[in-house]
């Protein structure tokens, strides 16, 4: 292969990873729209098996290889943007359950709020996030610790009381872990000069999240993992007929000391008590082959989220973790982005068993560090919720 004087190796900024929704599984939508990937690293790919026959020969020659399968997959490394929003989502096989309401009927108590002639669809346990009040320290989020018909009583008593008047919003748009999969076509595009308008369009149909983790560390930027597998593998190199492409997400990448706000522990904020966090979300999915099948359908197995965390020990109660640990305790751990549109999301784990515990006893802070496994919530028929107010 000879080079041109403009030719040069292909880089990864060349490649994009673009993600579209499908309405049906097994086909694409008509007129797709993708949204582009903000990713690290990671691109959706085809990999085959293959063999050789074990037919005895007496040839010093390597024999013909066969093909037996193939797999389309990806892990895409990424930060936290809003779009993670909706991978979440989908990685949880939830659609939106939205309890907000807006009015000037709102009562700000120093317990919660009252809803007069409202109709309350919030439960204990939900999270609402609170705009419009007079007082903007009462333009919070908040825990719902109880309600009785139009009261609803938080973890964390409002800053400030408030009649009615105002045109108070109280968001709650409340994803469930469920058994609605998210079907997606997957497309990678490679810079290639030798295609139609200098891409080469891979395509893939049938997509799922396997499994997706999300890291909150000390320090630097969140991140996450999304590890996909498809069904199908297109053969063509050119773009669907009629695909656009959504306005790319430009919210900034979520620092812990910026739109990363706290996080949660029993309801309660839990500033400056837990340092570092991790969250996993398995779906466990397996694909199914069958001779004369070019695909493979994907099966999801048992549904698994588990994680870690590490929390400082305070002289004061230096015993709590451990204790919680050996009683066996189940901890409500949420965690809080802010952006800074104030657009927000909260990720929960709704009953935490704490399954490991390691405390460090030599020179150094002495922190805990916990993994947990997470279990349903008998009281939600839920393990994992995601709240957000966009």
């Amino acid at each position: 292969m000879s080079t041109t004087v403009n030719d040069r190796e292909l880089v990864g900024q060349d490649i994009s990873v673009h993600l579209s929704s499908q309405t049906t599984k097994g086909a694409a939508d008509v007129n797709p729209e993708f949204f582009k990937v903000k990713r690290v690293g990671g691109a959706p790919k085809q990999t085959k098996g293959s063999t050789t026959s074990s037919t005895l020969s007496n040839s010093q020659n390597g024999k013909p290889n066969i093909q037996t399968s193939s797999e389309q997959m990806a892990e895409l490394s990424t930060e936290v943007f809003q779009q993670t929003k909706n991978l979440t989502v989908a990685a949880i096989h939830s659609v939106v359950d939205d309890n907000s309401y807006t009015g000037t009927d709102v009562e700000i108590t120093s317990s919660g709020f009252v809803f007069p002639g409202a109709d309350v669809l919030l439960t204990a346990g939900d999270f609402i996030f609170v705009s419009g009040a007079t007082d903007d320290d009462n333009n919070i989020s908040y825990y719902v610790s109880s309600v009785a018909g139009d009261i609803v009583t938080t973890s964390v008593a409002p800053a400030a009381l408030e009649s009615v008047g105002a045109s108070i919003a109280i968001a709650s748009k409340k994803y469930v872990n469920g058994k609605s999969p998210t079907y997606f076509l997957g497309q990678r595009r490679q810079l290639d000069k030798a295609s139609a308008g200098d891409l080469a369009y891979f395509n893939f149909t049938d997509g799922l999240i396997d499994s997706m983790s999300l890291e909150i560390p000390e320090e630097e930027l969140l991140t996450a993992t999304i590890n996909m597998m498809w069904e199908v593998a297109e053969s063509s190199r050119v773009a669907i007929t009629g695909q656009t492409d959504a306005a790319e997400d430009t919210s900034e990448a979520v620092g812990v000391e910026n739109q990363f706000k706290k996080f949660w522990l029993d309801g309660a904020p839990a500033e400056c008590s837990l340092k570092s966090a991790s969250i996993e979300i398995a779906n466990n999915y397996q694909g199914s082959p069958a001779a004369g099948c070019a695909r493979k359908s994907l099966g999801a197995r048992e549904f698994a989220v588990n994680g870690s965390f590490v929390a400082k020990n305070y002289i004061s109660d230096s015993t709590r973790w451990e204790d919680a640990y050996i009683n066996g305790d189940r901890v409500n751990l949420a965690f809080e982005i802010v952006w800074a549109d104030g657009n927000s999301m909260i990720v929960q784990v709704e009953r935490a068993y704490l399954s490991e515990h390691e405390q460090p006893m030599e020179t150094g802070y002495s922190n805990s560090t916990l993994n947990f496994n997470a279990e349903e919530n008998p009281d939600t028929g839920s393990t994992i919720r995601v709240f957000t107010n966009f």
